[in-house]
C-alpha cells in the first residue's frame, strides 16, 4: 500500500462499528467513536494512508456493498491508482430495494427520493399518513415475485458475480482491491468440500470470515461487546491484525 492516498472500505455492521458505542462510554459523538475505533481506522493508521472513507452500513446487503463501491469508483475524480479498496462481504440472504417517497422540499415543491432499505423488519420504517409502514407496503407489492427473486442458490451466484465484477473493474482502473468476508458464508469461506470451487474460481479473496476468526479465539468472550453480537474495540483490533497479515500475503483465496 505504498504511496496510497485513500482507503475506501465497505461492508455491514462489522465494518461500520455497530455497538462500539458502549453503555459506559462518555463520548458525546457516537459516529466519531465508531469511526476511530473500528478496524478500518486501524488499517488506515497502520499503512499511514491520509484519508479514509468508511461506507459500511449496519444490516447492509451485498447488493448495497457492490452498488455503493461501484458508485464511488465512478464518481472519484482523482488518481484511482492511489486508492485502496477493502470490502468485507456479508450474508447472502440480505437484499435491498428502492421505494419512491414523495417529499416536500423547502421551496414547497414535491419531489421523489429513494428510501434505501435492506434486511429490515417488515414493520419498521417511515410511515405513510395512513400509518402503514412503507416497507410493509413495499413487500405487498413484490410478494408475488419474491420467491423468484430470492433463493440461496441464486444468491450465491449473485455474490460470485459481485466479487468477480468488482475485481475486474478494479483491475481495469488500476485500483488495489482486497476482498474479505465479515460473516460466515459456507460456500466461500469454509475449507474442504463445503467451499464451492465452481463459485470461487478466478476470484481473489481472503478467508476465513471475521466472525469465524473471533468465534474460534480462546478469548472469544473478550472480543465481543458485552451482551451484544458485534466486536468490541479489542475485537476490531483482532480483525485489523488479521487483515494486515493477509494483505501482506501474495496468495489469496487460500
Amino acid at each position: 500500500m505504498k504511496d496510497k492516498t485513500l482507503l475506501y472500505v465497505n461492508g455491514d455492521s462489522w465494518t461500520y462499528g455497530e455497538e462500539l458505542y458502549g453503555r459506559n462510554d462518555t463520548l458525546v459523538n457516537e459516529q466519531s467513536y465508531k469511526f476511530y475505533n473500528s478496524w478500518p481506522w486501524k488499517i488506515k493508521e497502520h499503512y499511514n494512508i491520509p484519508q479514509l472513507i468508511n461506507d459500511a452500513r449496519g444490516a447492509g446487503s451485498n447488493a448495497r456493498i457492490f452498488r455503493r463501491t461501484i458508485e464511488f469508483i465512478q464518481d472519484y475524480q482523482y488518481d484511482l491508482s492511489k486508492v485502496v479498496i477493502v470490502v468485507a462481504w456479508t450474508s447472502v440472504e440480505r437484499t435491498e430495494w428502492g421505494h419512491g417517497i414523495e417529499i416536500e422540499d423547502e421551496d414547497g415543491v414535491n419531489k421523489v427520493t429513494w428510501y434505501e432499505a435492506q434486511y429490515w423488519p417488515w414493520t419498521v420504517g417511515v410511515k405513510h399518513n395512513n400509518g402503514e409502514p412503507i416497507i410493509e407496503q413495499a413487500v405487498k407489492h413484490i410478494a408475488k415475485g419474491w420467491p423468484l427473486l430470492k433463493h440461496p442458490s441464486v444468491d450465491m451466484v449473485t455474490l460470485k458475480n459481485h466479487m468477480w465484477g468488482l475485481q475486474e473493474i478494479c483491475k481495469a482502473n488500476n485500483i488495489e482491491l482486497h476482498q474479505f468476508f465479515a460473516l460466515h458464508c459456507r460456500e466461500f469461506t469454509s475449507t474442504g468440500n463445503d467451499c464451492d470451487s465452481a463459485l470461487t474460481k478466478q476470484i481473489n479473496y481472503h478467508k476465513p470470515a471475521f466472525m469465524s476468526i473471533l468465534n474460534a479465539d480462546p478469548q472469544r468472550d473478550q472480543l465481543f461487546v458485552e451482551r451484544g453480537k458485534h466486536p468490541n474495540k479489542r475485537g476490531h483490533k483482532h480483525i485489523a491484525e488479521f487483515i494486515i497479515k493477509h494483505i501482506g500475503d501474495e496468495n489469496e483465496n487460500t
